[in-house]
């Protein structure tokens, strides 16, 4: 890009990734989650308007529509990547089939158990606890932010980079 606009499209980028950052720190409140992707949104837009219209201007490098417009596309495609992801879930019709498939599944180890002259109460725990703990490691699976099980720690980076812009 021409030297004059540098500054103002480092600063956004520098605004973008704090943004970005932010929609993650702030995920279990849903209002302040929309508004920092609102604002990091608005700064995409911002920063396509000035690529696009500085690229071909003079003072810009040869080939800096080739090398700036695709790195913020790709850069804009993550972060829908990532939104997509947030979004989608599994239909509550797969929760309801796992526990109806443990449900099922314990009918028919209970179905064999009175044949035998002694409950093993070992067997009759420890079915039930593998079964819960398969059902809620999906969850947990499936809500990476929640629970017990989280992947907070991964945040940093994204901040660790604004911190070296």
């Amino acid at each position: 890009l021409p030297e004059q606009v540098q500054p103002q499209m480092y600063n956004l980028l520098k605004q973008y990734t704090l943004a970005r950052g932010s929609v993650y720190a702030n995920v279990a409140n849903e209002s302040a989650t929309v508004a920092a992707l609102y604002f990091a949104e608005n700064l995409q837009k911002q920063m396509w308007d000035i690529a696009v219209a500085n690229c071909n201007k003079e003072g810009a490098l040869k080939g800096c529509s080739q090398l700036v417009i695709p790195a913020l596309n790709d850069m804009f495609d993550v972060t829908t990547t990532r939104e997509v992801a947030r979004e989608s879930h599994p239909p509550l019709t797969i929760y309801v089939l796992l526990i109806l498939l443990s449900l099922f599944s314990a009918v028919l180890v209970g179905y064999d158990l009175p044949r035998s002259t002694k409950r093993n109460m070992l067997y009759m725990i420890s079915y039930a606890l593998i079964i819960s703990l398969i059902l809620y490691l999906v969850v947990e699976i499936e809500m990476p932010r929640d629970g017990l099980i989280t992947i907070n720690e991964a945040d940093h980076i994204i901040l660790d980079l604004a911190d070296k812009m």
